[in-house]
């Protein structure tokens, strides 16, 4: 994060869209993370919406982005 992009998690070549889905799962993978049983990208990217939200210092719209 260096404030130069509005995405937190971006494509290494292209700051203006997304990760997929598949590359957060093989990240997860990398850290011992069974990306079939216990959390996917798509489980991660909830947890962490729904953390930012929980605390309560970003708003919906820019957490959602």
């Amino acid at each position: 994060m260096n404030g130069n992009c509005e995405l937190i998690f971006v494509l290494d070549h292209e700051l203006h869209e997304l990760m997929k889905e598949n590359t957060v799962n093989k990240a997860l993978s990398g850290v011992d993370y069974d990306t079939k049983v216990e959390a996917c990208g798509h489980v991660f990217r909830t947890i962490v919406y729904s953390s930012l939200i929980e605390v309560g210092l970003w708003s919906k719209a820019v957490v959602g982005r």
